[in-house]
C-alpha cells in the first residue's frame, strides 16, 4: 500500500534578482489580488475598502529567494514531512508571462532537481 502524498501549499517566486522581483512584480500583483478580494468581501452599501499600497506590504509567508536559497528553505521543509508535491500559484495578476516563464523555467531547472532524486 502506497502512503498518501504530502503537499506542502506556499507562496513561492523564483528570481535571479529577489529585491527587485518583490518591488516590481510581487508586491504590486498581491495589492492587487488583495484589494480585489478585499472588495469581493465588502457587502453591498457598504463603502469599498481604499486600493492597497504595494510599498505597506511585508514579505511575510511568502518564499521569495534565489534558485539556491530557495532549495536551501524547502530542505527543512522536506526533512520534517516527506513532502511528495509542492503546490504554488504560479501566476499572479498583472504578471507578464516573460515573468512567470523564467520563474517556471528557474523552478524547474534548479529546485525541483535537488527534490527529485528523493525516494518518495
Amino acid at each position: 500500500m502506497s502512503s498518501p502524498p504530502v503537499v506542502a501549499s506556499m507562496r513561492m517566486w523564483v528570481s535571479d534578482d529577489p529585491e527587485r522581483d518583490w518591488e516590481t512584480i510581487l508586491a504590486p500583483a498581491l495589492a492587487y489580488q488583495a484589494g480585489v478580494y478585499a472588495r469581493m468581501g465588502t457587502d453591498a452599501g457598504h463603502p469599498q475598502p481604499p486600493n492597497i499600497d504595494p510599498h505597506t506590504l511585508r514579505r511575510t509567508g511568502l518564499l521569495i529567494d534565489t534558485p539556491e536559497k530557495m532549495v536551501n528553505m524547502i530542505q527543512p521543509m522536506q526533512a520534517s514531512a516527506p513532502l511528495t508535491e509542492i503546490c504554488f500559484w504560479s501566476h499572479l495578476p498583472g504578471v507578464s508571462h516573460e515573468a512567470v516563464m523564467a520563474h517556471l523555467e528557474r523552478v524547474s531547472k534548479h529546485v525541483l532537481p535537488p527534490f527529485s532524486a528523493r525516494e518518495v
